[in-house]
């Protein structure tokens, strides 16, 4: 009777994931392995969107090797599920003091918090009384790939581009594009632009349309 259930250390490929029994037991799953060690997934029975399986700023970890550039390891995953923004979270261990991992776990867990209070900071913009007037027309796509670690051709990437609007603003829109291919081409910008088209035809004066982008 569980709805949705995050599981971490799965030590597999999705591949390599029973995802068929889950079905069977009538859940949808996300996975995210990259090999026998960590790995997260969700299994839900209700439907899962806008699955992303990292965090802005989430380091990256490689024995030997210091720097931006190392590569992420398959410790977050996090889908909307039912309006609810779902992560599933394999925390580094420290190991010891003297350890590189237990400044790479220091560094992780700086920028989840760090994730976080943006998180909570665009949730308080949209207790304002403002929405995102492209997700409603666009639900799937992302508007942000990293340049690093094949991020584009491999489709991870996020959506951290809105176009926000007050009531009257959202009304008078008609139609909502992410130009994906934008990212393509020769040193493209990491962002695709977002767009909205606009008829204002009916739009009431005493409420006065106002955009956020």
């Amino acid at each position: 009777d569980v709805d949705v259930l995050a599981m971490q250390e799965i030590k597999c490929k999705p591949e390599q994931f029973p995802i068929a029994a889950f079905e069977e037991a009538g859940y949808e799953v996300a996975v995210h392995g990259l090999n026998q060690w960590n790995g997260v997934a969700i299994a839900s029975r209700l439907p899962m969107s806008d699955v992303q399986t990292s965090f802005s700023g989430m380091p990256g970890f490689q024995k030997g090797m210091e720097g931006p550039d190392q590569p992420l390891e398959a410790r977050a995953i996090s889908a909307l599920i039912d309006d609810v923004r779902v992560w599933s979270l394999y925390i580094p261990n420290g190991r010891s003091l003297d350890d590189p991992h237990y400044r790479y776990k220091l560094d992780w867990l700086g920028a989840l918090a760090e994730h976080t209070r943006h998180e909570l900071a665009f949730a308080n913009l949209l207790a304002a009384g403002v929405t995102d007037v492209v997700r409603p027309l666009v639900p799937a796509g992302y508007t942000f790939w990293d340049y690093k670690q094949l991020r584009f051709p491999r489709n991870e990437g996020m959506r951290i581009d809105f176009v926000l609007g007050t009531p009257a603003f959202a009304e008078a829109v008609a139609g909502a594009s992410i130009h994906r291919d934008e990212r393509k081409g020769e040193i493209p910008s990491d962002h695709v632009p977002v767009m909205v088209d606009l008829d204002f035809g009916g739009a009431d004066d005493d409420d006065m349309p106002m955009i956020f982008g």
